[in-house]
């Protein structure tokens, strides 16, 4: 299963620009990012509170909650984080979806504003680390089209990731 996560970083309208959605099987929305750039499947949020009134789709927390319709644990490692909520989505689609591919839109974990938040996103520091965690477990199936974690995951052995026009 082919699955594209659209996050809420501050590249994911160069990243979607790049994307043809046709090529995916199930497109996962994380947080508001489901909400500005539907339609999407799934909406995954570690934020339900603030999303599952609103929902735009089939909604995925990590905790239950009115509005959720299905909920996970989000953290990887039992002693540490979540890792946000786009790598949250990244578990859900492997774990619970089957994906063989995941391609990460508007998920690059940099230091920068969301494309809803002029502030820089000082949070991404923390969360690199457990990405860097679970590297082992994601790397060749997890690939992004900005940022940090293009850097990450893209490797120089990739130079095109499938389902994106060039």
């Amino acid at each position: 299963m082919r699955v594209l996560v659209i996050g809420s970083g501050d590249t994911v309208r160069d990243d979607l620009a790049q994307v043809d959605r046709s090529d995916f099987d199930l497109v996962i929305g994380v947080n508001a990012a489901a909400l500005e750039f539907g339609p999407v499947d799934v909406h995954v949020s570690l934020h339900p509170e603030k999303y599952a009134e609103v929902k735009a789709a089939y909604m995925v927390a990590n905790r239950p909650y009115k509005g959720v319709d299905a909920h996970m644990q989000s953290r990887w490692f039992m002693d540490g984080d979540s890792g946000s909520s786009g790598l949250f989505a990244v578990k859900y689609a492997i774990q619970k979806r089957g994906a063989t591919y995941v391609l990460l839109a508007g998920v690059p974990m940099d230091v920068a504003p969301h494309f809803n938040r002029p502030e820089d996103w000082e949070a991404a520091k923390i969360f690199q680390k457990t990405w860097l965690r679970v590297l082992p477990q994601i790397k060749g199936t997890v690939f992004s089209l900005s940022g940090w974690t293009a850097e990450l995951l893209n490797g120089l052995d990739q130079p095109n990731v499938a389902g994106v026009s060039r």
